[in-house]
């Protein structure tokens, strides 16, 4: 219907099979430190609420894992930021398809990173990947987003109504 650009294939064809993602150097800001420190405190109170929605997706009790998922997310962060990344916290996305899934099993998520890491060092699936339009892209975000407010919404309920 020549609504948009065709899509390149060229750029996957030309990136390599294996390379090394782009790391750079940390750099301490204090301007940018007292941001994130402030941003911190805010993702420990994300990660509480996730930690309280999965436990009342599986209906267990997860408070005595409350401080290894803080100190998890935190040596999670500082690697991240060693290597240039941002910080980085649990998902909601995760906790989304848990629910749709009912799969609770860490396992499955451990072997989804290691797929994740070793994915990182293909330009050519990273080619692939900027390959796919914005507004497909767009209608994925949707759905993901969805389930997290679906999920929400379903944990709200049913702690409601249990109280």
């Amino acid at each position: 219907m020549n609504l948009g650009k065709p899509i390149d294939f060229g750029v996957v064809a030309q990136a390599a099979w294996f390379g090394m993602p782009h790391f750079t150097a940390p750099v301490f800001e204090a301007p940018a430190m007292t941001l994130l420190a402030l941003v911190a405190i805010i993702l420990i109170a994300e990660n509480l609420g996730h930690i309280k929605a999965v436990g009342a997706m599986t209906g267990k009790s997860l408070d005595r894992y409350i401080g290894r998922a803080f100190i998890g997310d935190g040596l999670a962060t500082i690697v991240s930021g060693f290597a240039g990344g941002t910080g980085v916290t649990t998902y909601a996305e995760n906790i989304g398809v848990m629910a749709v899934t009912k799969i609770y099993s860490t396992l499955v998520f451990v072997i989804a990173a290691l797929f994740a890491i070793v994915l990182g060092f293909s330009p050519k699936f990273g080619a692939l990947i900027h390959t796919i339009p914005g507004p497909v892209l767009g209608g994925v975000s949707i759905v993901v987003f969805g389930l997290i407010v679906v999920t929400g919404a379903w944990i709200w309920v049913v702690r409601t109504t249990a109280i």
